[in-house]
């Protein structure tokens, strides 16, 4: 993130926010491309601070985070959970819970958790959807 925050400015966000298409699905959060639009340049500005802060995200609560990241894995295995790419998916999501251990283990100076509590304590409790297969490339049902 350091070398590529310097990429990131008001001017080329809303550049690009100008280039997309409104007609497109409403966004994670439920705010559409109007909506965002009505106080674009403060939108962008909080944005950028808290990007280049590195605070983007970084301060929700852990069941808000992983709430989050079911619905993208939900969008993710959609796309990509069909009959002969089951062992990706998988390979993705075991990807996908070592990032976040180690996301959420730089959230304070402190180590917030171990191998094991990780696992055995975070992952039971709030545990990340498993992909299935969505579309069946062989079989017409």
């Amino acid at each position: 993130m350091q070398n590529l925050a310097r990429y990131i400015n008001v001017e080329t966000l809303e550049a690009t926010h100008m280039r997309m298409d409104a007609k497109k699905a409403l966004g994670i959060d439920k705010v559409s491309k109007e909506d965002y639009s009505v106080n674009l340049i403060e939108n962008l500005e909080s944005l950028v601070t808290r990007m280049k802060r590195g605070s983007y995200h970084r301060t929700m609560p852990v069941n808000d985070l992983i709430k989050k990241l079911n619905q993208r894995l939900q969008g993710y295995y959609q796309y990509y959970a069909v009959t002969d790419n089951t062992k990706e998916v998988k390979r993705f999501l075991k990807k996908i819970k070592w990032l976040l251990y180690k996301w959420l283990n730089r959230r304070s100076q402190r180590r917030s958790y171990t191998i094991d509590t990780f696992y055995k304590g975070l992952m039971k409790s709030n545990p990340l959807v498993e992909p299935r297969i969505k579309v069946s490339l062989f079989y017409n049902r």
